[in-house]
């Protein structure tokens, strides 16, 4: 007789990157976790009208606790709180943001843990709530690409790209930023709309994601 696989209990947290409707009103949410990296989780009908759906939105940080069965994460319970309010946002700053979850998907692969791009997405996501969103999108979008091995800064492609010495510096700026302190850059609007062009010319020829953001202030 075949042996049933037994399912595990697992409890993470994560950062809510894009959530879709699926079956009956039940979610499929897209979640970068501390251990696992890139998963994707279903939460049912009951379980959402047990708990509550106003954490199941992107940029929501979740403990989660999820049953592990034939690869399938399903999420038996949860809690959270809004890293900040998407709802609030304009439509470029919510677009901006969702660059960063295409970003995120394409960059990590799906439960290969990385605590650097974890921390790099929870305190720019946060540092969003008092922050200007678009800045904040911009300057996590640049230090995700380089945790994970897409230098904007390396020789290669600064040599295929004829930019300012003004943008440069801000580029090194942006690109080092620590997050909770105040930043001491001065963001010129010529240098800042430069960088912009350059990343997202960056990202379509090395990351192959062609989704053109303006990340304006």
């Amino acid at each position: 007789m075949k042996q049933l696989q037994q399912s595990k209990i697992q409890n993470k947290e994560g950062v809510v990157l894009s959530v879709k409707k699926v079956g009956n009103k039940g979610r499929l949410l897209h979640v970068f976790t501390k251990d696992s990296g890139n998963i994707v989780v279903f939460t049912s009908e009951s379980t959402i009208k047990k708990y509550g759906s106003g954490y199941l939105t992107p940029y929501a940080l979740l403990r989660i606790t999820v049953m592990i069965k034939d690869e399938l994460f399903i999420m038996t319970q949860y809690e959270g709180q809004l890293l900040f309010n998407m709802l609030q946002c304009s439509y470029k700053e919510v677009n901006n943001w969702y660059f960063v979850s295409a970003l995120m998907k394409i960059l990590f692969a799906p439960l290969d843990s990385d605590l650097l791009a974890w921390q790099i997405i929870l305190q720019g996501a946060f540092s969003a709530r008092i922050h200007n969103k678009s800045v904040c999108a911009l300057i996590t979008s640049l230090q995700l690409l380089t945790v994970s091995g897409f230098n904007p800064l390396e020789q290669e492609p600064l040599s295929n790209y004829s930019i300012s010495k003004e943008a440069y510096v801000l580029l090194q700026s942006l690109q080092k930023h620590q997050w909770g302190e105040h930043f001491y850059g001065v963001i010129g609007k010529s240098a800042y709309k430069e960088v912009v062009i350059y990343i997202n010319d960056f990202i379509e020829s090395y990351c192959d994601l062609h989704m053109k953001v303006t990340f304006e202030v």
